[in-house]
């Protein structure tokens, strides 16, 4: 898993019960809820505080979106979150107990997740250049004797830069001798060789990520998208992508927010966690999650690089929620009872309904609640 990769043990309610940092263990993810609470005080499962008989009560680290995704899961999947703990993104995948309702979560900070991604690249790059290079060298400095072999050697890298096959056969009326122009086309062909298998494991990885992958012009031309891109818009394939959407500024909902988005990508430099709605092919409206940089290629033309990660479904959830919980709060406003809700820790009235708002003449919503209902000083 890296240098930083861990892998944690997370239960039902969000609390992380195995950890190889002892100071985050039987920490919750996110604010317990009260029957979670409840059902821990009355369990007593994770023991009491040390010199005391009160129950231990985990606290809460503030990681709600990653304790929503985690606790909810229906099968193995991924997730990236900011973290609070070291303030940088994170790659998780995830998958739950088939015997306990437990999950187990692998966390990789996103920049080691990403960095074999931008070593390959780096290498590809670098390979490349050192080709032209040592071909244009010994063009200048061989005789005329050899001057057909380098040209041979030149034609081939031209070949290979623009990404046209290449056997060491190609060039085998260079590399059979013992002179330096045959040991020169050995190490070319070892070298292109070498670049290619790199190219292999770059696009397989970029195949096989978990977001989308794209690059594309100023203009909005698409330069490179990966299969996960191709699939979240409803391609069959990257190359379909290509051969039917030939603007970016037609996957947005809204056209006319790209060249806003744009700006303020050219302002900072790059955009993270930026919630954009986009249509997929069929017309579908769906949720973007993305994260873009400016930069420029190798010819100096300006092009935005980046992840987007389809978070609709989450929208979906998220919206239910906000539906049932304004259905709920409707419910006990319409009970003729005195309904509140307070905190168990802190005994801040988080709810009043609308019959005891009525009843007590006021609001009192964010007061403590041993005060204002019994004019105590302290929790009775």
């Amino acid at each position: 898993m890296g240098k930083e990769g861990i892998a944690y043990l997370v239960d039902q309610d969000g609390v992380i019960i195995a950890h190889p940092n002892r100071e985050l263990l039987y920490h919750s993810l996110r604010e317990l809820s009260p029957e979670a609470v409840s059902t821990i005080s009355s369990t007593i499962r994770f023991g009491t505080i040390k010199g005391t008989k009160k129950p231990f009560i985990p606290k809460n680290l503030g990681m709600d979106q990653l304790a929503a995704r985690i606790t909810s899961a229906q099968g193995p999947s991924t997730f990236r979150y900011s973290s609070p703990l070291d303030h940088r993104y994170h790659v998780i995948g995830y998958s739950s107990l088939k015997k306990h309702p437990w999950t187990v979560v692998v966390d990789l900070p996103e920049a080691q997740f990403l960095a074999p991604l931008n070593r390959m690249k780096t290498v590809a790059y670098i390979s490349i250049g050192l080709v032209a290079v040592i071909t244009m060298i010994i063009s200048i400095l061989l005789a005329r004797s050899i001057t057909r072999p380098v040209r041979h050697l030149t034609e081939i890298s031209v070949d290979v830069k623009s990404d046209l096959p290449f056997n060491p056969s190609d060039i085998e009326d260079v590399t059979t001798g013992h002179d330096e122009i045959a040991h020169l086309g050995r190490v070319f062909s070892g070298m292109v060789l070498s670049l290619r298998e790199s190219e292999e494991k770059y696009r397989e990885l970029m195949e096989n990520a978990v977001m989308g992958v794209y690059q594309v012009t100023k203009e909005g031309k698409f330069i490179l998208v990966n299969q996960r891109m191709a699939d979240i818009f409803g391609h069959a394939s990257s190359q379909a992508f290509y051969r039917d959407v030939d603007n970016i500024a037609k996957l947005y909902a809204h056209p006319e927010e790209r060249p806003k988005i744009l700006k303020e990508i050219d302002d900072k430099g790059f955009v993270t966690g930026k919630e954009v709605r986009f249509r997929r092919k069929d017309e579908k409206s769906l949720w973007i999650r993305l994260n873009t940089r400016v930069t420029t290629n190798s010819d100096g033309v300006i092009i935005y690089e980046g992840l987007m990660e389809d978070i609709t479904e989450r929208k979906r959830t998220e919206k239910a929620l906000q539906t049932s919980h304004k259905r709920f709060l409707t419910v006990l406003d319409g009970i003729d009872a005195t309904i509140y809700v307070s905190d168990m820790e802190t005994h801040e009235i988080l709810f009043m309904n609308k019959y005891m708002i009525e009843s007590f003449g006021r609001d009192m919503t964010g007061e403590t609640c041993w005060d204002v209902f019994r004019g105590e000083s302290g929790p009775c």
